[in-house]
């Protein structure tokens, strides 16, 4: 199966609610993709980056960014990226742009 860059692995997390990095391995290297890893995780890189995965480590605050602590042994081992769950970012929703739009209102007066 021919690759379409990170796409794929977006849509498999956004999916699958949320997954370990065992299981998003596992889904792509795999048949039919049958990838090699190492791509599987520059996709995930890449979307770290973009701002469009959240990882969440053992213990500790959620890895949002590419500089976060913690991110190069994400990807330079491959036990850290396999226990690691990885879902999509948190959205700021419209529930709650009414309490921002009436405080930043209620400072302008």
């Amino acid at each position: 199966m021919q690759w379409r860059g990170s796409r794929p692995v977006q849509e498999h997390i956004k999916k699958e609610g949320g997954l370990s990095g065992g299981s998003l391995l596992a889904h792509f290297v795999g048949p039919p993709y049958a990838h090699p890893d190492n791509v599987v995780k520059a996709c995930v890189a890449g979307l770290l980056r973009a701002g469009r995965l959240r990882i969440q480590p053992e213990a500790g605050d959620d890895i949002t960014a590419v500089r976060d602590a913690g991110v190069r042994d994400l990807f330079d081992k491959d036990r850290a990226f396999k226990v690691r769950r990885f879902s999509r970012p948190v959205m700021m929703t419209s529930v709650c742009l009414p309490g921002l739009v009436s405080a930043s209102s209620s400072s302008r007066n």
